[in-house]
């Protein structure tokens, strides 16, 4: 069970990929924004967090993935090593040791240094022109792939390989430096194309270096912001987690292995049983048990380290984090340059409502997609709350009003899910919004009505609202393998 804790810990924060509650009133004015369409200006995809995109290179030329990979063997590797380690360490750390280690065997190419800098030699794949240069990437994409790469095929079906720019990073170091790397981006597409401004797409974790990019450089170069899925106003995994708020209840894990299996006898029958409270129960008292041991051991310096998380809690949060994560005087000295980067990052943070909320006029058309209805990990509080099974719905959206997973509620208002599940009342842009039940996280598998609306909104000629597309209401539900409409 300790084996399960640690991994679901590091489970949970490498999954999202990670808003305070804005209740900026963005309405319709008069006169929208004048944002052209993506065939005038050239489109900028900037990709979330990939567990596939960042490696080493070993002595033989060979790309090596800094995530190793959860095995068969390695799991049959730990269990014998937490035999060994009960006779030799006590009942107390044993079991929670052994994960530990396999946790550094697994993940430990990913940790950063005390500075929030890589450890090791970590490279991805950089495309830096547009994707013209690059069409064995775009059209190898597999027409059942997801995602940002199936973004980036379908965009360049649409609009053009020419038009279309893919901005990769490697997800763990600090968006406030890779927001430099992102105006790189844009400001190659301006040159390449003669114009003024871009459309920029930001999906998951790019969010935060989004609000970094304006926060340093403005939105004067920007055309129209899709966020998708986006962390742009944070989340509560990392909030949570980084303060140590770790554990779970039967209804978390029911409503986890729901999204899973969907509607199951087999669920309702743990239920009933009692097996899911007794799990909850034996979890929960192991976190109380080995949590200060398992982030000392490796949560700290695998994922305390990584910047981007950093970004995604919320500004109040980050001094009881930071306290929480380095306690000690001593370690307040050895992280010191880190958490100085962390304070600016908060800085950052706390300005974002402000910049966000600028943008529509200052010339910019926005649009806001996410999704909902689906349970991510269940060992933090705000894993009870709507979410696309990664982050969390209410903050995906920019402050939307959301209810616990598995209940319903009648709707309020106009701006409330048929369902009653989400209320956009709000929301930083209530009119340019879309809240998509069932789609899961980054929902634009090739070829589905999911990425036909990303690339209406993206080619519209103005500022595209809710009323702009009669096949796609505010809020509509798809399938969740097909990510097809369902009627």
């Amino acid at each position: 069970m300790k084996k399960t804790l640690c991994i679901l810990l590091c489970a949970v924060l490498l999954a999202g990929c990670f808003t305070p509650a804005f209740a900026a009133d963005a309405a319709l004015s008069a006169e929208e924004p004048a944002a052209a369409a993506a065939a005038q200006y050239p489109l900028v995809i900037a990709r979330g967090m990939d567990f596939d995109g960042i490696y080493t290179v070993n002595d033989a030329g060979e790309k090596v993935l800094c995530f190793h990979g959860i095995t068969a063997g390695g799991i049959i590797k730990t269990l014998g090593k937490t035999v060994k380690n009960a006779f030799t360490m006590g009942l107390r750390h044993g079991f929670a040791a052994a994960a530990v280690d396999y946790v550094w065997e697994v993940m430990g190419d990913m940790a950063c240094g005390t500075d929030g800098r890589s450890v090791k030699d970590v490279r991805c794949d950089r495309y830096f022109g547009s994707m013209a240069r690059f069409e064995d990437f775009w059209s190898g994409v597999h027409e059942n792939e997801s995602k940002e790469d199936a973004l980036v095929r379908t965009a360049c079906e649409t609009v053009g390989a020419e038009n279309v720019y893919y901005f990769t990073y490697d997800y763990r170091l600090d968006p406030f430096e890779l927001a430099d790397d992102l105006r790189d981006w844009i400001e190659l597409a301006k040159t390449e194309h003669g114009t003024d401004r871009v459309t920029l797409v930001n999906c998951s974790m790019a969010g935060v270096i989004t609000d970094c990019y304006l926060y340093k450089y403005g939105a004067s170069s920007l055309a129209k912001v899709l966020f998708l899925s986006s962390t742009f106003c944070g989340t509560d995994m990392a909030t949570e987690i980084l303060q140590k708020q770790v554990g779970t209840d039967e209804t978390l894990l029911e409503n986890y292995l729901r999204t899973l299996l969907g509607d199951r006898a087999v669920i309702r029958l743990l239920r009933r049983t009692g097996l899911l409270k007794t799990a909850a129960n034996v979890l929960n008292r192991f976190v109380s048990a080995e949590i200060d041991y398992v982030f000392d051991a490796c949560m700290r310096d695998i994922f305390g380290t990584m910047l981007s998380y950093w970004a995604n809690v919320q500004p109040g949060a980050v001094d009881d984090a930071v306290a929480c994560l380095f306690p000690t005087q001593e370690e307040k000295e050895t992280y010191a340059v880190l958490i100085e980067k962390i304070y600016r990052l908060k800085t950052v943070m706390e300005n974002r409502e402000t910049l966000l909320s600028a943008l529509p006029a200052q010339g910019v058309a926005v649009a806001v997609v996410a999704g909902y209805n689906s349970s991510p990990v269940p060992i933090y509080p705000g894993a009870g709350m709507q979410s696309d099974g990664i982050l969390d719905t209410r903050w995906m959206l920019g402050g939307a009003a959301v209810t616990p997973m598995g209940t319903a509620s009648s709707p309020g208002n106009a701006l409330t899910s048929p369902d009653g599940n989400v209320d956009l009342a709000n929301v930083l842009f209530p009119q340019y919004t879309w809240a998509i039940r069932d789609c899961g996280h980054v929902p634009v598998q090739y070829g589905s009505d999911c990425s036909r609306l990303i690339m209406q909104i993206l080619t519209y000629d103005g500022q595209p609202t809710v009323e702009s597309f009669a096949e796609f209401p505010q809020f509509f539900t798809v399938d969740a393998k097909t990510k097809n409409l369902l009627s």
